[in-house]
């Protein structure tokens, strides 16, 4: 893989962060983990940390919910997420070398006078204390997560304490793990689960993850093949409130962490970057797709939306639609289209409108991207498949093979028609609420009918820190 495709995705990555959150507390948690995956981005991909650092624009802008779009009663909602982090900080530390009081002790030790110093960038405000909740060997490395308790909240974020995570050789003594330059993710806030991926995400074989959980909680896990049944099976990890992952061992799994009988967190275990799609998993993906499934830019697409669909998805995205869009609103969704679909974990599918410019449009920003929910395959030939884009009422409408014409109808009424060309359409709706779309042929014959997709929700996702 060349680097400026690396440096492409890992900057799609990053652009999850112009998604609207539509509260508070879901903003403040997916502000935090988008700055670990960064940085874990940061970690294998030097290149990309440069980058990155000099401000050059992410390579996609997102439209509507994700993963990470928790929604929550604010009220409240941010003092029991704090207190949930605070119950994290009070754990002992996790991991074999974490049972060692002494090595624990002078790590501490060694990290808060690395702090007093003035040697963490993100850190120079008065720390009251610095305690460390995970410390062992994980493969080549020895890891460590600590806390550092500020002795005032952040005046910008009201965040208490700071999460750090650092690295260095397996077997490192705690003066060489506690230096400030051993520190390779760090955090204004400690989230009640932090999370770690190290490595380079183009060699699957050589990433490492740690995640840790408040004491009493559980993790468990469960294959991604398997999430599909009415009752997956759910398998307790041995290590209880910490999970590791050291190289070697990255699978495709969900995690769930269950707190006294309550499941307050279920997630995707991290994709690493793939290699582009094989001839044969390229040729499967396209059969059956409407439009101009030989485009340049397809393979490439479909690889892009395996990544970031990740573990969120049982198969492989297969291809709805790709063709050409001109016309939308403010030319926003102009460009080379691909419209991809997969299998859900939650039983429904995930899908992405990805949106290539022919030229960087402002701020160098490369394309777009809007991912949606539908209730039934997307990919099949004869759905009708309708997203809207740039959160208006204008739709990319997909439409089944053979359709000539669609209009949206509501109780009855026609709202808005169109004619398809290349097996889809632009048509603008003044109001979407209650409409139904329907497709008909040349005769006049009616050959689908379909719904306006929902905004990617990811039902299977649990985040219930802020919840009592």
């Amino acid at each position: 893989m060349m680097l400026d495709e690396r440096v492409s995705r890992a900057l799609t990555e990053m652009s999850e962060g112009l998604r609207p959150e539509p509260d508070p507390y879901a903003r403040v948690l997916a502000r935090h983990r988008r700055s670990r995956r960064r940085r874990a981005v940061a970690a294998g991909l030097c290149a990309v940390a440069v980058v990155a650092s000099t401000g050059a624009a992410v390579a996609l802008r997102g439209q509507g919910g994700g993963p990470d779009t928790v929604a929550v009663e604010p009220a409240g909602g941010w003092q029991r997420m704090v207190a949930w982090g605070q119950r994290l900080v009070d754990s002992p530390p996790r991991g074999a070398v974490g049972r060692d009081a002494g090595y624990v002790a002078a790590l501490a030790e060694s990290l808060r006078a690395e702090q007093a110093a003035g040697r963490f960038e993100r850190l120079t405000v008065p720390v009251r204390e610095v305690r460390v909740l995970f410390v062992d060997d994980v493969g080549p490395y020895r890891v460590a997560l600590a806390a550092f308790v500020r002795a005032a909240p952040d005046p910008g974020t009201q965040w208490v304490n700071a999460a750090h995570w650092f690295v260095a050789p397996a077997g490192a003594g705690p003066q060489e793990l506690g230096r400030a330059s051993a520190g390779r993710s760090a955090s204004d806030g400690l989230a009640p689960h932090e999370e770690f991926t190290f490595g380079d995400l183009t060699r699957p074989d050589e990433l490492l993850h740690v995640s840790v959980a408040p004491e009493g909680c559980d993790f468990s896990t469960a294959p991604v093949a398997e999430l599909t049944g009415p009752a997956p099976r759910w398998s307790p990890e041995p290590t209880g409130d910490y999970l590791v992952r050291p190289p070697g061992s990255h699978r495709a799994e969900w995690w769930q962490i269950t707190c006294a009988g309550v499941v307050r967190a279920r997630l995707a275990a991290p994709v690493a970057v793939t290699t582009a799609l094989t001839d044969e998993q390229a040729a499967t993906a396209v059969a059956g797709a409407r439009g101009t499934a030989d485009g340049e830019w397809v393979r490439r697409d479909l690889g892009m939306a395996a990544e970031t669909l990740g573990n969120r998805v049982t198969a492989l995205p297969g291809l709805v639609w790709a063709g050409r869009i001109q016309g939308s609103p403010s030319g926003r969704y102009d460009g080379s289209v691909s419209v991809v679909a997969a299998p859900a974990a939650d039983g429904e599918w995930a899908g992405q409108v990805i949106v290539e410019y022919d030229e960087r449009g402002p701020d160098n920003i490369l394309g777009a991207r809007v991912d949606f929910d539908n209730r039934t395959d997307p990919t099949h030939p004869g759905s009708l498949v309708a997203v809207r884009l740039d959160g208006t009422s204008t739709l990319l409408v997909i439409a089944p093979a053979g359709s000539r014409t669609v209009r949206a109808v509501r109780d009855g009424q026609e709202m808005a028609s169109g004619t398809v060309t290349g097996d889809a359409l632009l048509l603008t709706v003044p109001d979407l609420e209650g409409i139904t779309l329907e497709a008909r042929d040349a005769a006049g014959t009616p050959v689908g009918t379909g719904e306006v997709a929902g905004e990617s929700q990811d039902g299977f996702t649990v985040n219930a820190w802020d919840r009592e």
